[in-house]
């Protein structure tokens, strides 16, 4: 009997010492991953943090849309890099990898995959407007016609 109560007490104390421990082992992984040589950062932001990264005027403003897309407007002072386009890859793979990158599309969905790919390509700083042209035309916010 005493030696199923000695038993029953390391198993708690194990359990408890799980319970405190783990937070603390996963918010050290947490940090040394945060500190890493080189921070990418990668991430779909709203209309008004996009219209605010534009205005800064750092970095290149990507409108991978098509051409008949972009005819119908687009962002002033994007680059249009067609993601369907065969030299898609090429041509992004000619920009730099240290300049922020502002990418849209029509709704999200391509520049939310070209975002991606442009991470494993090795760009440190891409940002993907949630939402596309179509939530930036949804604000009333200025388009370019070429």
């Amino acid at each position: 009997m005493m030696r199923n109560f000695t038993k029953s007490i390391a198993m708690n104390t194990r359990i408890l010492a799980l319970v405190f421990l783990l937070p603390i082992v996963a918010c050290s992984q947490d940090e040394s991953e945060k500190s890493g040589v080189a921070d990418v950062i990668n991430k779909d932001v709203n209309v008004a943090a996009f219209k605010a990264f534009v205005a800064e005027g750092k970095g290149l403003i990507l409108d991978v849309r098509t051409a008949d897309e972009v005819n119908e407007g687009y962002i002033k002072g994007a680059k249009n890099i067609d993601f369907f386009s065969d030299e898609f890859e090429t041509e992004i793979k000619k920009l730099s990898t240290d300049q922020p990158i502002y990418v849209y599309c029509r709704s999200g969905g391509r520049s939310g995959n070209a975002a991606g790919n442009m991470k494993d390509w090795g760009f440190k700083e891409v940002y993907n407007l949630d939402g596309g042209i179509n939530a930036w035309k949804k604000e009333g916010l200025e388009l370019v016609k070429p």
